[in-house]
């Protein structure tokens, strides 16, 4: 992002959380940055998918975070079939 003000990131929020990142406290700093994020829950052990809603990515903070700021950032779901 420190290459210009036209660069935003797409912000995976399972990919963050395994990293052992806050996504919330991510989320209030970045908001003018994030192009766009996808709500996924991370995996428990490597290369294990949980559920959407399940695992350690506080989705539903993250979502109500967005609602209560009024954060311009589109949510996006990826479906694994």
């Amino acid at each position: 992002m420190q290459s210009g003000p036209h660069i935003a990131v797409n912000f995976d929020l399972g990919h963050y959380v395994a990293a052992g990142y806050d996504p919330i406290a991510s989320s209030e700093k970045h908001h003018k940055r994030i192009g766009g994020r996808a709500p996924q829950g991370p995996q428990e052990e490597p290369g294990r998918h949980m559920p959407f809603g399940e695992g350690d990515t506080p989705l539903k903070e993250v979502l109500q975070l967005l609602r209560k700021k009024k954060y311009a950032i589109p949510a996006l779901y990826r479906v694994r079939i």
